[in-house]
Order: C-alpha cells, then sequence, then structure tokens
C-alpha cells in the first residue's frame, strides 16, 4: 500500500523540513552553539515520525511511537534548557 498521491509533495516537504532541523541542530552542535542533548532529539523526532508514517500508509502496527517522541520532544527541550 502506497500514500495516496495527494500526500506525496506535502510528505515530501515534510521530511526535507525535519531532516532539516536535525541537520541544522547538528551544524549548532559542531559549532558550538547548540547541544549534542537537541540533535540526539532530532533524531528521535525522525525515528518517531517514520514509525508512524510506516503505521499511516503502510499499515504496520508500530511500537514505540509515543515513547520516541516523547523522548524526542524532552531532550530537544533540556538541550535547550541546558
Amino acid at each position: 500500500c502506497h500514500a495516496p498521491v495527494s500526500l506525496k509533495y506535502p510528505s515530501l516537504l515534510y521530511m526535507g523540513c525535519i531532516v532539516m532541523m536535525s541537520y541544522l541542530s547538528f551544524l549548532a552542535w559542531m559549532n558550538n552553539t547548540g547541544s549534542v542533548i537537541s540533535f540526539i532529539g532530532t533524531v528521535f523526532f525522525i525515528i518517531s515520525d517514520t514509525l508512524i508514517s510506516d503505521q499511516t500508509f503502510l499499515k504496520k502496527e508500530q511500537k514505540g511511537v509515543m515513547e520516541t517522541y516523547a523522548l524526542a520532544q524532552g531532550l530537544i527541550v533540556a538541550g535547550i534548557l541546558l
């Protein structure tokens, strides 16, 4: 089962946005203006959204969606606050 054609471009745009978020977080960490904690959080965010995508478009039951999402949000915020 594939995603409906109407969701192809919005899905690609969203994927590009979250990958860019992670890349920028990585660059901030490398330039000592960001935190490795936030970067790791963005990676967990990508993992969470990948699980949601599999569940939605491939109809695969996925475990750990909320756990990876909560971990991602917590790490991103912790990296900003610390």
